[in-house]
């Protein structure tokens, strides 16, 4: 069955297919993972149909998201109309919707299945839910506290969108994703970034055609606050270079108009999410003693829904620091640099209550999410984004010293009137962001000080890789490695690796690799170097290091600290290299045994 899920064909090939079978037979397609983000059935679903002449559809969706409450009726209910009524539905596959804490939501789907043209009556589950929990009283209050806590997540992901299990907006979001992420209507595939004459996203990855019309033009950040310059003919050429660049990068921004979604209309829908979520919970507390049934339950969803609200309230708050971020360096007024600042402190007070109130529900629990550790310089592509997540299983207050560092961080950044150019002040990254963890011993450090160790090879080829000790390349110390590929042809360059029978590395164990750099050249690629450790008897699927690649503006100089978990191999080596024509300089190279 899963070869059958995966199998990816072009309508015409499916047409041919269907042509040749003369049994009863419907096409299959994707919902998307995160489907219910929006109230309407993925418009794919009917353009794949009508392109095989009407075929019937059945298709794969997903509440997916993980450790927020999902229960709105109301909002399942516009769904599987839809997908029935105007996309030739005729099944409809949902995982995630199987726990106790979705009981409401998987009735609904089961409902509005087989009677997909019923109408929307709210009065029906304020009668599933009193039957449940025995309570007439605590009916009409529950149901509005799940369907607006449900919205929590569809909210944000308007603003910052992506259809993909590996955005998980759940484990908080750095500021410049906020700056960099595409909309609901901007975004056009996770790792495609190109449509080619057909019409098809190339390369064809599980969908056919990029981000369909949703019926809801949501404008991106950065458009929305080159909307707003002043003068005409710096806001037209401002946008015009927006636009062209955002294409370039593979996105989808349409010029402006009038009735766009804004990222504050956005915030304001938040602040309504949060507000009325707020009452509605009260209201059921009011009544939560006339329950009678299932109360160890009610008081799970209860818990779980006050993570949805200050779901809603972190995000409001750190959409409003990104929206003053990026005016201050568009507009350049001092003002918006304090109510980033200001904004910023509001929504790590926001993400404490937020993790606080997670940890407490899951028992702080190691969670299992994606986690962007997007570590070059914007404008970011699609590709960026997608390569820089990165498995994460912790608690979610473990990440607040995170956000703590970022907010001292733009402080430092954002300068005095009169000083640094607004324009040119960028977002931290997180390379800036991560501390090193407490390493159990060192397996090797190099600081290139001394001769290289026998261990560390070189490469062969004449200019590639030399030690240097030019001050104003030289990071620490007298000495430094200096690599430059500028003058190779080659896509991928080796500047070093270890040898394994010199340095042996352990299968099985946690290492941390940790360098520090100074950028001469950044290329002509958005994330030209790599840091990570290979074994050649797993081969290259088996290569380790977590967002092993990056890339900063020339002049940068920071520190590299990557995590690498091998696999059950005994030959893993460390490996530098460089993807196209780059210069860089390197120091205090370590491999650390966590």
């Amino acid at each position: 069955m899963d070869d059958v899920f995966h199998l990816v064909l072009l309508p015409e090939e499916t047409k041919s297919v269907l042509d040749a079978y003369d049994g009863p037979a419907m096409a299959f397609h994707y919902l998307q993972y995160e489907q219910f983000f929006y109230p309407v059935a993925d418009p794919r679903v009917g353009q794949y149909s009508r392109a095989l002449g009407g075929a019937e559809m059945a298709a794969l969706g997903n509440a997916a998201n993980n450790y927020l409450f999902f229960g709105n009726p109301e909002f399942i209910h516009d769904v599987v109309h839809d997908f029935y009524a105007n996309h030739n539905g005729r099944g409809m596959l949902v995982q995630s919707v199987h726990s106790p804490d979705r009981w409401l939501a998987r009735l609904a789907f089961a409902r509005y299945m087989v009677y997909p043209t019923e109408p929307y009556d709210g009065s029906k589950w304020e009668e599933a839910v009193a039957e449940r929990y025995g309570s007439k009283a605590v009916a009409k209050p529950l149901v509005e506290l799940m369907k607006t806590s449900s919205l929590a997540m569809p909210v944000q992901m308007k603003l910052t969108h992506s259809q993909s299990d590996h955005f998980c907006p759940q484990g908080g979001m750095m500021l410049v994703q906020f700056l960099e992420m595409p909309t609901l209507s901007s975004y056009i595939f996770e790792n495609a970034q190109r449509v080619n004459a057909e019409g098809y996203l190339a390369e064809n990855l599980g969908l056919c055609w990029p981000n369909p019309n949703w019926g809801e033009r949501v404008l991106e950040l950065g458009q929305w606050v080159r909307s707003r310059i002043p003068d005409p003919a710096r806001r037209e050429e401002a946008l015009k270079a927006w636009i062209a660049l955002r294409r370039e990068n593979g996105f989808n921004p349409q010029p402006v108009k009038s009735d766009e979604t804004t990222p504050p209309d956005v915030v304001s829908a938040l602040v309504q999410v949060r507000d009325q979520s707020r009452a509605a919970l009260d209201a059921v507390k009011c009544e939560i003693e006339t329950v009678t049934r299932r109360r160890s339950e009610l008081d799970e969803i209860m818990g779980l829904i006050g993570v949805n609200i200050a779901f809603a309230d972190y995000y409001m708050q750190k959409d409003r620091a990104a929206i003053a971020f990026e005016s201050y360096r568009v507009l350049r007024d001092p003002v918006y640099a304090e109510e980033a600042i200001a904004a910023l402190e509001k929504s790590l007070e926001s993400w404490k209550v937020y993790a606080d109130t997670a940890d407490r529900h899951f028992n702080r629990a190691n969670l299992h999410f994606w986690q962007s550790q997007i570590s070059a310089s914007p404008p970011f592509s699609q590709n960026d984004l997608w390569n820089s997540y990165v498995h994460a299983k912790t608690h979610l207050g473990a990440l607040t010293p995170l956000w703590e560092r970022e907010l001292a961080l733009v402080k430092q950044r954002i300068p005095v009137p009169g000083g640094q150019d607004p324009a040119s002040v960028e977002a931290p990254l997180m390379d800036e962001l991560h501390a090193p963890a407490e390493a159990k011993r060192i397996v090797a450090r190099v600081d290139f000080e001394q001769p290289l160790p026998k261990w560390l090879n070189l490469s062969d080829d004449a200019g590639i890789v030399r030690v240097t000790e030019d001050t104003e390349c030289v990071i620490e110390g007298k000495r430094s490695l200096f690599a430059d590929t500028r003058a190779s042809d080659q896509e991928w360059i080796l500047v070093f690796d270890a040898d394994s029978s010199k340095l042996p590395l352990e299968g099985n164990a946690d290492y941390q690799l940790r360098v520090r750099y100074r950028v001469i050249d950044e290329g002509e690629h958005s994330m030209p170097f790599a840091l990570f450790l290979r074994t050649e008897k797993g081969g290259i699927l088996s290569d380790v290091g977590d967002s092993r690649t990056w890339g900063r503006r020339a002049g940068t100089i920071s520190e590299r600290i990557i995590r690498a978990k091998t696999l059950n191999f005994d030959d893993y080596r460390l490996v530098f290299s460089i993807h196209g024509k780059a210069a860089i300089v390197l120091d205090e190279l370590a491999i650390e045994e966590l």
